[in-house]
């Protein structure tokens, strides 16, 4: 399990992402989700979006959104 911070702790550039070519689909893939795991970025892929907030909505319901 990582865990996000506003600092990642590998920073971790796209052109470190191993290139899809067709045949290395599975190495590629594991990459990716590595990828977007230390950016933070891989609840998009886990996770549903979330409902747009309204003006009742809680500080905690507008920070997920924000996310």
């Amino acid at each position: 399990m990582i865990i996000c911070s506003s600092i990642p702790a590998m920073p971790m550039h796209l052109g470190s992402l191993i290139k899809l070519n067709g045949t290395n689909f599975e190495e590629w893939i594991e990459s990716v989700k590595l990828f977007l795991a230390i950016s933070c970025a891989d609840s998009t892929l886990t996770e549903n979006e979330p409902h747009v907030p309204t003006a009742t909505s809680s500080a905690e319901e507008k920070i997920k959104y924000d996310r």
